[in-house]
């Protein structure tokens, strides 16, 4: 297995030719059509995705980008259909690395395996941390009948990101040929959970055995459109309360979901969530309340924690909002709020769920 592993890597690293950062710069451009915001370069164009770029955000129609090269970085100031001017900040080889997958995405589309597996292993090599870009190389590999190469290259990117890889594998079907591989199982909870897609929309959140993962199914309605709602498990990490995951289902995914929420060892969990208040005579919407010995304020689209008057904890989350609850459980507050977007923003309709680990203990 680790002869195998080295040949993926090495195989990497072959295919992989890393442009200068210089002309990459001089050669990007910004665009936004149909409400998408897009990275350019000649010909090819690859969509960024808002959301995973700024988690808190909602999904919204990108309307316009003006964009700042610095070095090696991009800044770029969107302009959104509801939430107004976004700032985000890309490396020009994470850019450069979507280019090269939206590339190969096309010769995939072609069933030219072996060339969009060169396309993705390039845009692996450009920015380690796109872990979809692995995930699709492993896809091409398979498809083109390269089956320990495949394996290889999960292994691989599970040591950079466990959490993806393990999540992928079960809910991905053109993976499913090789989720029972050995080296695959071993990536896996020693001890499966017995959470389950439905046991958690009822219950709400669910923990990892090991107490290092946090987990719950968001979904996100909008009344214009008669499209299904959007649904994702969202997982985050207990220490830190940073995104790890988003992992989009649909209805017929059911099955997979239950395997990856399995497979990362997540059990349901019930808590016991106070309501938040809605102070009337605030100058902007707020919402207030107090688990055990946790003060809860919600404000601007943020979350400010505290005890005996001291900050313990902060957090973004969305807003508007029309009611919100609490819950104090394992060293940390999960916060929810109800957000409504109005008319002419969408309808979006969707419960918020934030973790915030506390700084001290209070």
């Amino acid at each position: 297995m680790l002869a195998t592993a080295a040949f993926a890597l090495g195989l990497f690293a072959a295919q992989a030719e890393v442009p200068a950062p210089a002309p990459a710069v001089a050669n990007l451009r910004f665009e936004t059509k149909d409400g998408t915001l897009y990275v350019r370069r000649g010909k090819v164009r690859a969509a960024i995705d808002v959301e995973d770029a700024q988690p808190d955000m909602y999904p919204d129609l990108e309307l316009g980008v003006t964009a700042k090269a610095d070095g090696t970085s991009w800044t770029l100031k969107v302009d959104t259909n509801c939430q107004g001017e976004k700032t985000l900040r890309f490396s020009t080889p994470a850019l450069e690395a979507r280019l090269e997958s939206a590339a190969a995405s096309a010769l995939a589309r072609h069933k030219q395996w072996d060339a969009a597996a060169s396309g993705f292993a390039r845009a692996v090599a450009l920015d380690a941390g796109y872990a979809k870009a692995a995930t699709d190389l492993a896809v091409t590999q398979l498809r083109g009948g390269h089956r320990p190469e495949a394996i290889a290259t999960l292994v691989a990117a599970a040591a950079r990101d466990r959490v993806w890889v393990v999540g992928r594998v079960a809910i991905d079907r053109p993976l499913a040929p090789i989720a029972s591989a050995p080296e695959l199982r071993a990536l896996a909870a020693r001890t499966p959970g017995h959470a389950t897609l439905a046991k958690l929309q009822k219950a709400g959140v669910a923990f990892s055995a090991d107490g290092g993962l946090v987990a719950w199914d968001r979904i996100v309605g909008n009344a214009m459109t008669e499209d299904p709602d959007r649904m994702e498990l969202r997982v985050v990490d207990v220490a830190t309360g940073r995104l790890l995951a988003r992992f989009p289902h649909r209805d017929h995914d059911e099955k997979g979901v239950d395997r990856a929420l399995a497979d990362l060892g997540f059990e349901v969990e019930k808590i016991r969530s106070r309501d938040l208040s809605t102070p009337t005579r605030t100058q902007e919407p707020e919402m207030r309340g107090t688990v055990e010995d946790i003060r809860v304020i919600v404000k601007g689209g943020r979350v400010r924690l505290s005890a005996d008057g001291r900050p313990v904890g902060e957090s973004r989350i969305g807003s508007p909002f029309t009611s919100g609850w609490a819950a104090k459980v394992r060293g940390g507050v999960l916060v929810g709020a109800a957000v409504n977007i109005g008319d002419g923003c969408g309808a979006w309709i969707y419960d918020d769920v934030v973790w915030i680990p506390l700084t001290a203990s209070p």
